[in-house]
């Protein structure tokens, strides 16, 4: 192949084609550091703000909010503890909270009583306990109707229809007359 163009021109075409290669070259990298930074970013304010969300969290430790939280519970199981005594000394005698402790402790697994009422016999009406709560399933609950009705602690046991129309997640209420 024989080449006609001048040595000048030769030389200029080489520093063309060199300068081309180094433009295509550094826009290659600089596409390349683009996208890196533009994917780094999401991870780098997330690690950040998990950095931050570690400090709060540090400084709540440090400044005994457990203990605050320890000290709210205590105050609670201090009511609870009054609020029983004052059941017992109503009742004259440790009879009612006999029967809320029998009724409590006779609930299988899948029953949890959320509401318990006591009240005292009246004239010819019995001591009465009205029990509300939640049973996993129907089947619980008509299981435990039928150990209160076994035990022979209660005359009557009362359980409305609507406590078994659902299936699961079943909300209960139940009327206990106790013995006399």
């Amino acid at each position: 192949m024989i080449n006609l163009l001048p040595y000048e021109d030769k030389k200029t075409g080489a520093r063309e084609n060199l300068r081309r290669f180094l433009v295509m070259a550094i826009s290659f990298v600089s596409i390349v550091v683009l996208f890196g930074i533009i994917l780094i970013v999401p991870t780098f304010i997330s690690l950040r703000v998990q950095r931050e969300s570690l400090k709060d969290e540090e400084a709540n430790a440090k400044s005994g909010a457990p203990l605050d939280r320890l000290k709210e519970i205590e105050v609670e199981i201090n009511k609870l503890n009054s609020r029983l005594g004052v059941l017992e000394s109503r009742s004259g005698s440790p009879v009612a909270s006999d029967a809320i402790k029998k009724v409590i402790d006779s609930a299988p697994g899948g029953i949890s009583v959320e509401e318990i009422s006591f009240s005292e016999p009246r004239g010819l009406e019995p001591a009465k306990i009205i029990l509300n709560g939640m049973a996993d399933k129907r089947e619980d609950l008509v299981a435990f109707v039928k150990s209160l009705e076994d035990s022979g602690e209660y005359d009557k046991v009362d359980s409305p229809l609507s406590n078994i129309l659902k299936k699961t997640e079943v909300d209960f209420s139940l009327s206990l007359n106790l013995k006399k």
